[in-house]
């Protein structure tokens, strides 16, 4: 009778399976069908054979930069596994991924200055590291993957279905705006040098856009890899990027809710903006690799010192990556630890606190050089060893002291869940649809605020989360709804809730603070409060609000009905529920997609190359490199100019032409300081506020400084003549031309 049981119930499993299997094969047949409405192509055979050609080149680099990657990563976390065995091969793991990261920012300021920045001490490093582990070896634990952590590489399958294509068809980063980050990286690379206050070669934007961080990671892939180009190394990383930011939100989500809600957000993370911004390699969205990771082990309750303090380290570096995201972690740890304070876990807040002032002296650097205020070099990487002196001090001193008064958490947990619930509901309600035009204009969006009531400027963030992302709001009001009622019933810790519901809250005081201050600053300052407050609605905002609508399918599958909540899930993400046929833009990466939406721009644009969308310009005649052959003559005179040591590292270009989209990336490949002037330049656009970029005006008072070199890439303006008074022709092609200032010993002949 037993046996006919267990056979029964044997079947009833396998019968379930294949139902869910077939279930599952049917939508993807019905989603693959759907997406042939829009203009992309989803085929894997058309894009391998647009990447064909790329191959010889993308591969190998991607195993270079995986191997030197990969290398290090494994030393650190085998020194984090001897440091605490009880860390587990996941955290471990992370904590070596991302250590490198926060190593690079360390040592490019510390020895970037002074010209030590260089391949020999990225290889000695883990070389050192190495034989140190070989002669101590670390307990190594193997267990089996858990439930989350099967999700979570569930989700980075299916992502690298169309990224990795995408990655080997893309050896410059498939994003126009994205080319600032690597031409900083090159100038490290090309110069051997990093000057904290003078590392922005492309010249395009405001200081408080650079990512120092970043720019210092990628030279390090760069070097560590011996891959001449950064950006080459840059996109090389695409793949493992992407999937670090897959166990970000798993990590994040296992320390809030446990590790089925984690491994839930890692797949809902498809229905976010934050994989379309990722491919391009930008700050935005992979300063979510380290928030996810260090919140995840700065607020984990296993009151682990090692995690603590390797937590409090990314979260500091994450504000030299994006400054708003970065700050907005901060605060939130900060609540962090207000919290265990207010239970009566006096020790683990003083521990808190003296990590958190040591996380913000780590990401420190980034604050004078955002506000362009040069200070001298060497106080940087002090303020750097003293954070990192205060968070071993602090990490040192939390013991395993567990919460003595759990009622405070748990209103605290209920009073900001209700409010959170209550400002989605109304801005829904009272809002109409925002026009995505005027919240992505930092002018025409302070406007707004000073004709808008009060109420309806606080309430627009969530509003947009709604227009944007309306599945994954639907499905988080429903998961907050989950929390508010554990938390009433004493099944759902109040910590758990109130963290998560202060993250999406924190919108309310930035608003208040950009409505107070709209007309009474400055333009740029203006755009500046609005860039924080953008960075809150389109990335942080979706990044949490995947960890609260994984509730409801952590719900189901923990009431046993596991299949059901797998299929809803994959259900979710997979078919495309509303495809735009009509309109301005048929892909906006601000809005909600399904993962087979995903797969087909993807492989659309590594079967094309994504700068062939610029066809009929002669500067993009290769559609992967963004250039042209006169582009690569180009930078070869002055590769050339470089060796014969008259291009330095201070050296600037005059670089004359049309307009951003017709512009050779001269910085992008050699890292030389770009001086951009444009006839097309609009001095009221204010993304350009701030930056070297100027217009014909400017070009007189450029002229007059005698610079250097001057490159033309279209006609001189009427009345102006080429070769300029004082400067010889070095290179020409077409309307590419170079001049050098005359040296009475040079002899120069065109190339």
């Amino acid at each position: 009778m037993a046996a006919n049981s267990r056979d029964g119930r044997a079947n009833a499993r396998l019968l379930s399976s294949a139902a869910a299997a077939l279930g599952g094969a049917i939508v993807i047949a019905l989603a693959i069908r759907r997406v042939d409405r829009i203009p992309y192509t989803l085929s894997w055979t058309a894009a391998l054979r647009g990447i064909w050609p790329m191959l010889p080149v993308t591969v190998p680099a991607a195993i270079r930069v995986w191997g030197f990657w990969g290398w290090s990563a494994a030393v650190v976390a085998g020194l984090l596994l001897k440091a605490d065995p009880e860390l587990g091969l996941c955290d471990s793991a992370l904590g070596g991924a991302t250590g490198v990261w926060v190593g690079a920012f360390l040592l490019g300021n510390l020895v970037g200055p002074v010209g030590l920045f260089r391949a020999p001490l990225a290889w000695a490093l883990p070389a050192v590291g190495t034989l140190w582990l070989l002669r101590y070896p670390p307990a190594i634990r193997i267990s089996p993957p858990t439930a989350g952590q099967w999700f979570a590489l569930l989700a980075i399958a299916l992502l690298a279905a169309s990224i990795l294509p995408l990655q080997l068809g893309s050896p410059m980063v498939p994003y126009l705006d994205a080319l600032s980050w690597p031409a900083s990286a090159q100038r490290i690379v090309s110069f051997h040098v990093y000057q904290p206050f003078n590392n922005d070669p492309y010249g395009f934007w405001a200081p408080f856009s650079q990512e120092p961080a970043l720019e210092m990671f990628y030279a390090m892939l760069a070097l560590g890899s011996r891959t001449r180009l950064a950006v080459l190394a840059e996109t090389a990383a695409m793949l493992p990027m992407c999937a670090l930011l897959v166990f970000s939100v798993y990590r994040l989500g296992r320390t809030f809710f446990g590790d089925v809600v984690g491994g839930f957000a890692a797949i809902l993370l498809f229905l976010t903006p934050l994989f379309g911004y990722a491919q391009g390699m930008r700050g935005t969205a992979l300063v979510f690799v380290l928030v996810g990771v260090g919140l995840g082990f700065f607020l984990d309750s296993r009151h682990s010192r090692v995690r603590m303090a390797l937590g409090a380290l990314l979260i500091g570096t994450s504000v030299a990556v994006q400054a708003p995201i970065g700050a907005f972690a901060i605060v939130l740890a900060g609540a962090g630890i207000i919290l265990w304070l207010a239970t009566g876990d006096v020790s683990s807040f003083v521990a808190g606190g003296l990590c958190l002032v040591g996380a913000v002296l780590f990401g420190a650097p980034e604050i004078p050089v955002g506000l362009n205020r040069s200070i001298p070099w060497v106080i940087l990487p002090l303020c750097q060893l003293a954070g990192v002196a205060l968070i071993l001090i602090g990490a040192m001193r939390r013991d395993a002291k567990a919460f003595q008064n759990v009622r405070v958490i748990r209103v605290a947990g209920l009073i900001l869940t209700s409010a959170l619930i209550l400002a989605l509901i109304l801005a829904v309600v009272m809002l109409k649809p925002i026009d995505p035009d005027v919240w992505n204009d930092p002018l025409r969006s302070s406007t707004l605020l000073l004709s808008d009531t009060s109420l309806h400027s606080i309430l627009a963030p969530y509003r947009s989360l709604f227009d944007n992302l309306p599945l994954l709001t639907v499905v988080a009001l429903e998961g907050l709804i989950i929390m508010l009622r554990g938390i009433w019933i004493g099944t759902e810790a109040g910590l758990n809730a109130a963290l998560p519901a202060f993250a999406l809250l924190l919108c309310v005081p930035i608003r208040i603070i950009q409505v107070l201050l709209a007309g009474h600053v400055n333009p740029v300052q203006e755009v500046m409060l609005w860039n924080f407050s953008h960075k809150l609605a389109v990335y942080w905002c979706p990044y949490f609000l995947a960890v609260i609508a994984a509730v409801p399918f952590a719900a189901i599958y923990n009431f046993r009905y596991q299949r059901l909540a797998v299929f809803g899930v994959l259900l979710l993400v997979f078919y495309p529920w509303s495809i735009p046929t009509t309109g301005k833009s048929i892909w906006t990466d601000d809005r909600e997609h399904s993962i087979v939406e995903r797969w087909a721009v993807n492989l659309d644009t590594a079967a094309n190359g994504y700068y062939s969308s610029f066809a009929g310009s002669p500067w993009y005649a290769d559609g992967r490199w963004a250039s042209s052959p006169a582009d690569w003559a180009l930078f070869e005179v002055l590769e050339r100019e470089k060796s014969a040591g008259r291009i330095t590292a201070n050296t600037h270009i005059l670089h004359v032409a049309d307009g951003p989209k017709d512009f050779v990336r001269l910085a992008v490949f050699t890292g030389i300081y770009d001086d951009p002037i444009e006839y097309s330049y609009d001095p009221n656009d204010p993304f350009y506020w701030g930056g070297r970029i100027g217009g014909v005006k400017e070009m007189e008072s450029r002229l007059a400084d005698k610079p250097p070199y001057i490159l033309f890439q279209t006609p001189a303006p009427a009345g102006m003549n080429l070769s300029p008074e004082g400067y010889d022709e070095i290179f020409r092609n077409g309307d590419l031309r170079l001049f050098r200032r005359h040296s009475p010993g040079d002899n120069p002949r065109p190339g």
